[in-house]
């Protein structure tokens, strides 16, 4: 005979499929719910416009009933900004820089700055914004455009593929007459690729340089 047993949090009968018949709820999510200490839904009030909103989180944290009251209440970002600002007009910053400069030990610690993880993780948390992300997106999908554009119908898209597969590490594929160019625009063709450094790349931009 199959026994049917009752879910602790919803009442629903199921059948306990187990070895050894301990199953007290349905599913994970009547698990969960059950056995959750904090109840499920809580009312309270938002700290900008003081409107009553149920907090359906996990975790109860909310303070705020809409995501533009809660960018509302980041005062503190700004008087952290205005904090700096006022800090690096003062005397003692203007000559901690000045013996920095005087000892040629500025550009060092700018670069043990750089590769410090506080700087590491403020740059990786800026990158998950909205800020970069969406013109990101946009200079991505516009290059893409530019690819598709640049394409003749007679070019051998299998040697472009194996251009890029055998790039090695360290270098870019570079377009040697650029898709968008001043004075001269190429064509996305594997006559037109070729390797180069990936710094000098990214400052080559438009230009052509021609290899003498």
């Amino acid at each position: 005979m199959i026994n049917k047993k009752k879910c602790l949090f919803c009442n629903k009968s199921f059948i306990d499929f187990s070895v050894n018949k301990v199953k007290k709820y349905c599913s994970y999510k009547c698990k969960s719910k059950g056995r959750r200490k904090t109840p499920i839904t809580i009312k309270k009030n938002c700290l900008v416009c003081n409107k009553e909103f149920t907090d359906t989180s996990y975790a109860k944290n909310r303070k705020h009933c809409k995501k533009s009251c809660g960018e509302k209440s980041k005062h503190y970002k700004i008087k952290k900004n205005i904090y700096f600002k006022e800090y690096r007009k003062k005397e003692k910053y203007i000559n901690y820089q000045k013996k920095l400069k005087e000892n040629g030990t500025l550009k060092k610690y700018r670069k043990k700055y750089e590769l410090s993880s506080k700087f590491i993780f403020s740059i990786l948390k800026w990158r998950k914004t909205d800020n970069f992300l969406i013109p990101h997106k946009i200079r991505q999908a516009k290059r893409r455009a530019d690819k598709l554009n640049a394409t003749p119908k007679w070019a051998n898209l299998e040697k472009i593929k194996e251009k890029y597969k055998n790039c090695p590490k360290g270098y870019h594929v570079d377009h040697y007459f650029p898709l968008q160019g001043k004075n001269v625009c190429g064509l996305h063709v594997e006559n037109n690729l070729q390797y180069l450094p990936a710094n000098k790349n990214i400052s080559k931009g438009n230009k052509l340089i021609y290899d003498k």
